[in-house]
């Protein structure tokens, strides 16, 4: 029986799901679990590893078509740069992995979104050049509609957290929660794995 499938039967009670990519904080938001990129800022909080996944700089043709291809990170200051917006501010900085060290790359544009999803539907319609998780667009990547930038220059790779309030012992709800997430994250990226490689 698949994790998803035991949780639902073995949970009772209700659930809300919020989805937000502006960031939320537990103690802040009210959630009994939280999946959100980083380490939380509340130490208190207990954090388990869920995933991670390489960050890609991509673009559809039609945008490179009129606006050519950066060829270094530097380059993208002319471009039209696709912006999250997290915690009450527009990101307007990329890092990137250089000679050993990480190098910050000011980047700016017409377009930002706290939707990530929003940012790839403007990247896919030619909007601009999208930072975004590998297993957001893996699949865009591989059908050509949407082209890999800059892939000689990589950048950090995220990490996915699942974090939720310590108990002793932690309430079984959340536990079995917990485990089909990492379960249930680590059968997908081997999907994903298999079938890109």
């Amino acid at each position: 029986m698949r994790a998803n499938e035991r949780y639902r039967k073995e949970q009772k009670s209700g659930r809300t799901l919020f989805l937000s990519d502006a960031g939320v904080e537990n103690m802040l938001d009210g959630c009994d679990v939280v999946l959100r990129f980083g380490l939380p800022g509340d130490e208190g909080m207990v954090a388990r590893k869920v995933a991670s996944s390489d960050m890609l700089l991509v673009a559809s043709p039609s945008y490179l078509d009129r606006y050519g291809n950066p060829a270094t990170p530097e380059a993208l200051s002319t471009h039209n740069c696709l912006r999250l917006f997290r915690r009450h501010r527009v990101q307007g900085t990329w890092r990137f992995m250089h000679d050993g060290g990480l190098s910050d790359v000011e980047v700016t544009g017409t377009l930002a979104s706290a939707d990530g999803a929003m940012l790839r539907e403007w990247a896919l319609a030619g909007e601009g050049i999208s930072c975004e998780a590998a297993w957001d667009v893996d699949e865009d990547v591989a059908s050509g509609r949407l082209v890999r930038l800059l892939p000689s220059h990589p950048m950090p790779r995220i990490d996915l957290y699942v974090v939720f309030a310590p108990g002793n012992p932690v309430p079984p709800r959340i536990r079995l929660l917990v485990d089909s997430l990492i379960h249930e994250f680590g059968d997908e990226l081997q999907r994903l794995e298999s079938a890109g490689g």
